[in-house]
């Protein structure tokens, strides 16, 4: 088992993204590197575009060289980190926002003033391959990040002011914005979207088909919002609309539409065939493309399900009735047969297609369910504890293995192999689930945590978990101490 301090050696990478002309709008200049407050790529090495000697062919399916996995961690990081991915070469990237100094193994980094966007990537054995900052002395923050078939970086947030994320500046006030990095870090097109408030930050999701490579947007948005079609304006007193778009992987628009209410949409997935799923929370009606779902009331709160084909139209909708706020989804993940996960909690029971899932006492509790790619329920299941549980991201592997991540207190019961956390601070868990729903092996992360709350699989099907601790915790390399988030990769087979 090998640890990775912020010290390592960079590996040399090479781009891997095509040439792509930029969207007509707010982007520029595929052709342009990167800005920002610092921070290296690792260098293309030879001719043939992708790194070797001459412009060696890389392995089938993979689109940097091929380098060892190894279970590594970040250590403890003075950042807000808000997503991690994984590409199909194993390389691992992270987006949040940055407010002091921090060096990740690239060289010194510092913001602007204000929030800085940070951006990074690491090979799959640890090694630093790109770093960045993107700010202007206001406030800017990476939400989410996907990567594409070419290891391309799709990255969502917000800024003020005026970002320059390396190609013509995007301006005009508090907005969203997406970005197309290459696997370098290097910018390929960048949109202004518009659509934020700085009184109520919101938070842009992105994905990628896995097919086509277009970019799926998700979120709620005030005021207008402009994707390169027909703007989409929020009408509403005192609602939060939602939308989902689509762009080409040059960043064109595509399709974009709304769903009026006040709609939380919390994950983003698409499958095989191109349909878009997203799930999250409403109160109230909601309208997704069937009818109305749920009662005129906005103090009903309830849970959504919702299925687009790859033009956008409605396929299928679901919504649970949930007893109070303490019932959410937290996370999704879609599988190679396009049935959708969905993880989160529930404090006094939901059904959700498979008969009552009743927590002791009310006793807030993780639970994890199935459904296939019509929406029919294949299996739902508790994960509780002595005291309190919560799922808080999931993520599927190439086999069809489930991974959960979250929290518990007390001792956990995971079908026969216990977990025991701190009396006082409780620990995270991350706990593998055959295709039936029955646990196969867990993972205790130990410290004073505050969250832990992404999760990503790669494709061997090692797990990287983000988390954030107050004082310590213990990760790969030995405890941490301090304050702050961090990010570590293990195999969960391993002892």
């Amino acid at each position: 088992m090998l640890s990775m301090g912020f010290g390592a050696a960079a590996l040399g990478l090479g781009a891997c993204a095509e040439t792509v002309v930029d969207p007509s709008g707010d982007g520029a200049g595929a052709e342009q590197a990167a800005a920002g407050g610092g921070g290296t790529a690792a260098p293309g090495a030879g001719g043939g575009g992708h790194g070797g000697d001459g412009g060696a062919e890389l392995p089938v399916g993979q689109c940097s060289p091929p380098v060892e996995a190894r279970p590594f961690d970040r250590g403890l990081l003075p950042l807000y980190l808000n997503s991690i991915a994984f590409d199909r070469s194993g390389n691992l990237g992270m987006t949040g926002i940055a407010q002091t100094r921090i060096d990740l193994g690239g060289g010194e980094l510092q913001p602007r003033g204000g929030m800085d966007v940070v951006v990074a990537k690491f090979d799959a054995a640890g090694n630093h391959v790109f770093s960045k900052l993107f700010g202007n002395g206001s406030d800017q923050r990476g939400d989410s990040i996907a990567f594409d078939s070419g290891c391309n970086m799709i990255l969502g947030g917000s800024f003020a002011g005026t970002m320059d994320l390396g190609g013509s500046s995007l301006t005009g006030g508090r907005s969203l914005f997406v970005a197309k990095l290459d696997g370098a870090g290097n910018h390929v097109w960048s949109k202004r979207l518009g659509g934020a408030s700085a009184l109520d930050p919101l938070f842009l999701s992105v994905a990628v088909d896995p097919t086509t490579d277009d970019v799926v947007l998700a979120g709620h948005f005030k005021g207008t919002i402009d994707f390169g079609g027909a703007s989409l304006t929020n009408t509403t007193d005192g609602r939060r609309p939602a939308f989902v778009a689509k762009l080409n992987a040059a960043g064109q628009h595509l399709w974009s539409k709304q769903f009026v209410g006040t709609v939380n949409i919390n994950a983003i997935g698409i499958d095989s065939s191109g349909d878009v799923i997203i799930t999250g929370e409403h109160g109230g009606s909601v309208d997704f493309g069937a009818g109305p779902l749920g009662p005129d009331d906005r103090l009903a709160h309830g849970l959504f399900l919702v299925r687009l084909d790859a033009s956008g139209n409605h396929r299928s909708s679901k919504r649970w009735e949930a007893s109070n706020t303490g019932t959410n989804i937290k996370g999704m993940a879609i599988d190679a047969s396009g049935a959708a996960l969905i993880a989160g909690s529930t404090e006094c029971g939901i059904d959700l297609g498979g008969g009552p899932l009743e927590p002791v006492e009310c006793r807030r509790s993780a639970y994890v369910a199935k459904f296939d790619a019509e929406g029919a329920h294949q299996l739902s299941r508790l994960l509780g504890s002595s005291k309190l549980s919560g799922a808080e991201s999931i993520g599927v592997d190439p086999s069809g293995s489930a991974f959960i991540a979250g929290m518990f207190g007390g001792t956990m019961d995971l079908d026969g192999e216990l977990l025991t956390a701190d009396a006082e601070d409780g620990a995270g868990f991350v706990a593998q689930l055959t295709e039936d729903g029955s646990v196969s092996r867990s993972k205790m992360v130990v410290g004073q945590l505050d969250q832990l709350h992404r999760l990503a699989v790669d494709p061997e099907g090692h797990v990287a978990v983000l988390g954030r601790t107050w004082e310590s915790v213990e990760l790969e390399s030995g405890p941490q101490l301090g304050r702050g988030d961090f990010v570590t990769k293990f195999d969960i087979a391993a002892p």
